[in-house]
């Protein structure tokens, strides 16, 4: 059987093109094995998977167990192995969990790579006539507007220089904290605290200006923000499986709710902007240090329509997955208090009393990046990545057409024992040269996706999480209320179903 994915235009039936495609691995593979593997080869329908209904599949079941979709493809791989097929409703799709066959899938990737296009959000910005941004966009029009926003996101030096103002707002965060703190030093609704956070911190460098996310008495434009930004994840999840049309009539309050979101959303954001617009042309604004409308206003290099976009897009998109990732981080630091001793001393032997930590102390902080990075192994905030065949392929031995939509199971990936020892246990040492004894495969560990379109935000939200992580732990130590292991769910992204609580005691 193959064990790799092949690219090639393969077509049901065609045994010529794929032995004209396997001879490109004369490197790994012998002719005569090439030949056994060309018989192999099997049809797009004897793709193991569950038999759902007529027209529709699984979309019943898979509707009924939305929330636990992490937990589902799981069992699926489970069942049927490293490669299986189900139809669910309007998405058919193939999941994978073969870590070389998603290495050779992935290293393939066209100029564009397509993702999957969520047709719901898609056409509400046609119906209310907004442009797409980074997010929503494909083909050349992603691409160019990858290039213009990957300057401010994904360049070092760029990124670095944010470091100042993150650390003002970790320091607002901290004054929070201890304002707050129950009498037993519980910090009450961890989750909405760091969502305020990330909040905060992200529209520092978008907007240059304060939201006031982390201030007792928030705005009304505040407040709605962030719930219009929860009730989209959770909506989407309820009616992703269904058309637009189906949804209107099979899901109407979650419909209704979802849409909603999205104008409340709009509006805030919009609003937002176009002070932050008055504000730039009353001061004309200029230097390197400036938020990202000003760059693009001075730069030209979007439309007004494709700022609100974008800004709007981005916001979206950087609040919810880091302060995700920050409470799972602190819930596992909570539970293992050798960690956090070892964080403690990190930062007390390369940040000097008194001072904050900067990019160059960073630098020097490897711990602290292997904790997060074993934090996105368990937990990755995108349980699963997706990619739509460009091309037809042959994926471990399947025919697979063009323009199939591959899931690649990273919540599975990560606890599986063939890619990481002792899986199941929070190990940070596993990710430090001087400790590990074996090398993870690097496509078992996909937090941020792969290639062209790799997390546009992956940078900033690293840098926000080391300077949290790292402030919290040299001014607390961290308890738990309890030992009960937290069970994930999937509203879009993979959440802890329940709040993740702990106690934070002053250090002396």
């Amino acid at each position: 059987m193959l064990s790799r994915v092949v690219l090639s235009n393969v077509r049901p039936g065609q045994a010529i093109s794929a032995a004209s495609v396997l001879c490109r691995f004369k490197a790994t593979t012998s002719s005569t094995q090439a030949d056994d593997d060309v018989a192999d080869v099997k049809p797009f329908s004897a793709l193991p998977g569950p038999k759902g209904l007529p027209f529709v599949g699984t979309v019943f079941d898979v509707i009924k167990n939305s929330s636990r979709m992490n937990k589902m493809i799981q069992k699926r791989h489970e069942t049927y192995g490293p490669i299986y097929r189900e139809k669910m409703g309007a998405i058919n799709a193939v999941f994978l969990t073969d870590v070389e066959a998603v290495e050779q899938l992935f290293r393939q990737d066209a100029k564009h790579p397509r993702r999957i296009d969520i047709e719901h959000w898609i056409q509400y910005r046609e119906e209310r006539g907004l442009n797409k941004g980074l997010l929503m966009s494909s083909g050349e029009d992603w691409h160019s507007l990858r290039r213009v926003i990957d300057k401010h996101m994904m360049k070092i030096k760029t990124v670095e220089s944010y470091t100042g103002e993150f650390n003002k707002v970790v320091v607002e965060f901290l004054d929070r904290v201890s304002r707050i703190r129950t009498s037993d030093n519980e910090l009450p609704a961890l989750g909405l605290e760091l969502f305020n956070w990330s909040l905060e911190s992200i529209a520092r460098i978008l907007y240059e200006k304060r939201l006031g996310c982390l201030s007792d008495d928030r705005s009304e434009d505040t407040q709605v923000f962030i719930q219009s930004s929860h009730d989209i994840f959770e909506t989407t999840r309820k009616i992703i499986f269904l058309t637009p049309r189906a949804a209107r009539i099979l899901r109407p309050f979650a419909y209704r709710k979802h849409i909603s979101a999205w104008d409340e959303g709009f509006r805030v954001a919009h609003k937002t902007i176009d002070e932050r617009i008055r504000e730039i042309r009353e001061t004309k604004e200029e230097g390197e240090h400036v938020g990202f409308i000003t760059h693009f206003l001075n730069e030209d290099s979007m439309s007004l329509k494709d700022v609100y976009a974008n800004i709007s897009e981005l916001m979206g998109a950087a609040v919810d997955t880091t302060s995700n990732t920050a409470q799972m981080v602190l819930y596992e630091l909570s539970r293992n208090p050798h960690v956090q001793d070892a964080i403690y001393e990190e930062i007390s032997r390369v940040v000097p009393p008194g001072e904050q930590p900067t990019a160059d102390h960073l630098k020097e902080m490897h711990y602290i990046k292997a904790v997060i990075k074993e934090t996105l192994r368990l937990y990755p905030t995108g349980s699963v990545v997706i990619r739509i065949l460009q091309q037809d392929a042959v994926l471990l031995g399947y025919q697979v057409p063009k323009d199939t939509m591959v899931w690649v199971d990273l919540y599975g990936f990560g606890r599986l024992g063939r890619h990481y020892e002792d899986p199941n246990t929070f190990l940070p040492e596993r990710w430090l040269r001087a400790t590990r004894t074996v090398s993870p495969h690097p496509f078992s560990f996909l937090p941020f996706g792969f290639g062209p379109r790799m997390c546009v935000g992956r940078r900033v939200a690293e840098l926000e999480i080391q300077l949290l992580i790292s402030q919290i732990v040299r001014k607390f130590k961290i308890e738990p209320v309890s030992m009960e292991p937290v069970e994930m769910k999937t509203d879009l992204l993979l959440l802890a179903k329940d709040q993740v609580r702990i106690r934070l005691h002053e250090r002396d």
